[in-house]
């Protein structure tokens, strides 16, 4: 019974002892998933969902980069930590908004937009009728499973299946 009070004890007083966590980036300022890299920015870009649209805007702003001499970041889901993928008082460019998706059905290949994540390319393909056999991260499978379906299916990690037992529901 001791063994189990010391852990449960430790475990309530640090709840108890919790502080609210303030995760509000201030204007001007950008942040990654690990919340320790606060850095200060000149501009936040949102790009479209179009490509066509983004090609102008990028256009746009390369030539405000060059003529400000400011660098240039960009970011999406903003797991790349560490502060090595943001430029203190440059240009971030938010990629999550380009989630424009088409799928090649003849060959079963899935051109996804760069702010895409997992989950959308999943509901997209679930409206589809297919899904994808194997994901290369945050994947649940066990490496056997991994190697079976790779070779039960015989595909590589970007083709789709029709639906079968490899089924992700989310």
């Amino acid at each position: 019974m001791i063994y189990l009070s010391i852990p449960t004890v430790h475990i309530l007083k640090t709840k108890w002892n919790e502080k609210e966590i303030n995760n509000q980036i201030p204007k001007g300022f950008t942040n990654d998933a690990s919340q320790l890299n606060l850095t200060k920015i000149d501009t936040i870009i949102q790009v479209p969902n179009n490509k066509k649209e983004i090609e102008i805007q990028l256009k746009n702003v390369l030539k405000y980069a060059k003529e400000n001499n400011l660098k240039i970041s960009i970011a999406g889901a903003k797991h790349s930590m560490g502060g090595h993928t943001i430029y203190p008082n440059g240009i971030l460019l938010n990629m999550l908004p380009h989630k424009e998706m088409k799928l090649d059905t003849k060959n079963n290949i899935l051109t996804i937009g760069s702010g895409a994540l997992w989950e959308d390319a999943l509901l997209y393909l679930d409206k589809k009728g297919k899904s994808i056999a194997i994901r290369i991260n945050k994947c649940k499978w066990t490496w056997l499973a991994k190697r079976f379906t790779t070779y039960f299916f015989k595909c590589n990690f970007f083709h789709f299946n029709e639906r079968k037992w490899c089924d992700y529901k989310l």
